[in-house]
């Protein structure tokens, strides 16, 4: 099967699996289309899998992009066990890596150079399950980071071709466009919103939208968007790029950009800015951001309800600081104080993985930080959870991920490996820092996707040099 069947292939799906939820979010009822999902989307899922069989990365690719869609694709969230289409995907791209190594009889295992972190890391993990005061919970999180840790090698196993990588990041893109209109409708244009957006305005507050279907949280919801956001931003900064792709690039960065806006997470703010800056300054195309910024600057002056949001998201960044019109930061701070005590207390051991909802009670109320237990930052976490060894192991792995991700982008020569190093790279430094200040890095499907790209990428750029070499 040539690249041009694969791009046929994901395309088609993408653009079925696009109209299908269209058409049954706007016309069915939820039960109804979960029936009529599985009725039309049969046939095609079973030719699709036996395509797959040949080759693999056809079903893998599609594991990044059911967990972009987060909760708008849930197939059963009235569930004791949701099952999203991330789980189906994820099941289904390890049935058929299984079943080609089976049909061609061959059983190649390619491996992160990882292994020995991730043993020591498990293994200080499932100690810690001895003594942790949160038993359960800490049994299924360790579960579902086992399952985040074997999605890696299943990416590093089927998606392994330059084109495979292209292709997964193009795939991401289009998913966020497609998310991105529902958060530019609901949050800006939709009539209900916008008069909103000027009500609490004059309160100084701001509206925050929180993405679709059953999710609530926009934090989520923004940071479903870091991957395609420093794919495109690395695309229109790569040397070499052409004139034209760089005006396409730019305007799909703006649309991607502007979903995120209303949510007004900071978070995700803070992870792009930093991200995107350093990527402006290791691809040195300041001209490109100073135009950019001028384009802002024209907007904000002729575009009035660009300058109510401007304000509103000035006003949240300064909440930061003030704590004036919500609660979050102050909670944030109680959240860090109890970590830090938690270490203190206990810092060889820890308090035990999943520990930390469960111990943080002793130091603070639930009425001081408005029931909020969850830390929000993965530093103090594993610090307060797994203590000192642990939080080195952890440490460890995370300095030779981003060491490789550097290594990998100045290791790229042409645009396409520029645009994949540089989104990668983009993309694992926004998520390490959007998880100093939201909890959930250990079972971030997002965060171990881009692990899984960066190793893969990291094995395609080994081969290229060993070939240019013989």
């Amino acid at each position: 099967m040539n690249n041009y069947e694969n791009l046929k292939a994901i395309l088609g799906t993408c653009l079925a699996l696009a109209t299908f939820l269209g058409l049954s979010y706007l016309y069915f009822p939820q039960n109804t289309m979960i029936g009529f999902a599985i009725l039309i989307a049969m046939p095609m899922a079973i030719f699709y899998f036996i395509r797959s069989l040949d080759r693999p990365f056809l079903l893998v690719v599609l594991v990044p992009v059911g967990s972009l869609l987060g909760y708008w694709g849930q197939l059963a969230s009235d569930a004791a066990i949701p099952i999203s289409l991330y789980q189906v995907f994820l099941f289904a791209g390890t049935v058929s890596v299984l079943g080609h190594h089976l049909v061609h009889q061959k059983l190649q295992i390619r491996v992160t150079n990882l292994e020995l972190e991730f043993l020591l890391l498990f293994a200080w993990i499932g100690f810690s399950l001895i003594y942790t005061p949160n038993y359960d919970d800490a049994l299924i999180k360790t579960f579902r980071f086992f399952i985040h840790v074997f999605m890696v090698y299943l990416v590093i196993n089927s998606i392994q071709t330059l084109t495979e990588i292209k292709l997964t990041f193009y795939l991401l893109v289009a998913v966020g466009i497609i998310l991105s209109a529902t958060s530019i409708w609901e949050g800006l244009l939709r009539p209900e919103s916008v008069i909103f957006n000027y009500v609490l305005a004059e309160k100084q507050l701001s509206f925050r939208t929180t993405g679709v279907g059953s999710q609530e949280d926009p934090n989520v919801f923004a940071s479903q968007f870091i991957m395609p956001l420093t794919f495109v931003a690395a695309f229109v900064m790569a040397k070499g790029q052409k004139t034209s792709m760089r005006l396409i690039g730019s305007g799909i960065f703006v649309i991607l950009f502007v979903a995120i806006v209303p949510t007004f997470s900071r978070s995700v703010w803070v992870a792009l800015v930093i991200s995107i800056g350093l990527l402006t300054v290791l691809f040195k195309q300041y001209r490109l951001i100073l135009g950019l910024f001028l384009a802002g600057v024209l907007a904000l002056i002729f575009v009035p309800n660009i300058q109510t949001l401007l304000f509103s998201i000035i006003r949240r960044l300064g909440d930061i600081f003030a704590g004036s019109q919500d609660q979050s930061s102050n909670i944030r701070i109680m959240l860090g104080i109890g970590g830090l005590k938690m270490f203190a207390d206990s810092w060889m051991l820890g308090v035990g993985f999943r520990g930390f909802p469960e111990v943080f009670k002793n130091y603070y109320t639930a009425v001081e930080t408005q029931g909020v237990i969850e830390a929000h930052n993965v530093i103090y976490m594993v610090l307060a959870e797994l203590g000192l060894i642990g939080f080195l192991i952890l440490a460890w792995i995370y300095i030779k991920l981003i060491l490789l991700a550097f290594k990998c982008f100045y290791q790229s020569s042409t645009v396409s490996e520029q645009a994949c190093a540089g989104g990668i790279l983009g993309s694992l430094l926004a998520y390490l820092i959007f998880y100093q200040f939201y909890p959930g890095s250990f079972v971030s499907n997002n965060m171990w996707m881009i692990i899984g790209l960066l190793i893969s990428f990291q094995q395609y750029l080994k081969r290229r040099n060993l070939t240019e070499a013989a």
